[in-house]
């Protein structure tokens, strides 16, 4: 799927958003998501690096309790940035 440059940056700052609030590192993330920490910096950066699959995307998705669609939007309610919190 191609996603416009929008989408794109919505899902590096919701990635961004969603690590921090967890307080989780890259290296943490990239172990869940399968992927490494230099795909999650790029991926944080707007750029989704070749390794990025769709498959590392419903992983990330599905850690954050949220479905890849949301992390391609712009999330503006606190709420969801905090939902799933109390999991970890």
């Amino acid at each position: 799927m191609s996603y416009s440059d929008k989408e794109i940056q919505a899902f590096a700052h919701n990635l961004y958003l969603l690590r921090k609030v967890r307080r989780l590192s890259r290296k943490q993330l990239a172990a869940i998501a399968g992927t490494s920490a230099y795909s999650i910096h790029k991926a944080e950066s707007g750029v989704f690096p070749n390794t990025f699959s769709a498959t590392v995307i419903a992983k990330i998705s599905r850690f954050f309790h949220l479905s890849p669609a949301a992390m391609f939007s712009p999330i503006c309610s606190v709420s969801l940035l905090t939902k799933g919190e109390q999991d970890v």
